[in-house]
C-alpha cells in the first residue's frame, strides 16, 4: 500500500482527484479494520466450538470407560456364577454316583 501511494503524481492530480483517492483509501482502512474484526470473532467462535467439543469428547470418553468397566466386571461375575454352577454339577453327580 506504501508504494501505491508514494506512486500517485500528487502534484499534477487536481482536487476532485485527490478526494477520492483519500475516500478510497479511507474505505479500504475501514473494511481492513472490519475484515480483520469479523476473522478475530470468527477465529475465538472456533476456539469456544473446539473447546466445548473437547468437553463433551471427554465426558464422552469417561462414560465409554465406566462402560467398559461395568461389562468387565459383569462377565467376570457371570465367569464365577458358571464356575460355581459347574462345580454343583460335578458335585452332585458325584453324589449321585455314591
Amino acid at each position: 500500500m506504501g508504494k501505491l501511494i508514494e506512486s500517485i503524481p500528487w502534484d499534477r492530480l487536481g482536487e476532485g482527484a485527490i478526494i477520492t483517492l483519500v475516500a478510497i483509501f479511507i474505505i479500504y482502512a475501514i473494511f481492513k479494520k472490519y475484515i480483520n474484526y469479523e476473522n478475530k470473532r470468527i477465529d475465538e467462535r472456533v476456539s469456544e466450538v473446539e473447546n466445548k467439543t473437547k468437553v463433551e469428547l471427554q465426558k464422552v470418553e469417561k462414560e465409554v470407560t465406566q462402560i467398559r468397566k461395568n461389562v468387565l466386571k459383569d462377565s467376570e461375575i457371570d465367569v464365577v456364577k458358571g464356575t460355581q454352577v459347574e462345580e454343583n454339577r460335578l458335585t452332585s453327580s458325584t453324589i449321585k454316583v455314591s
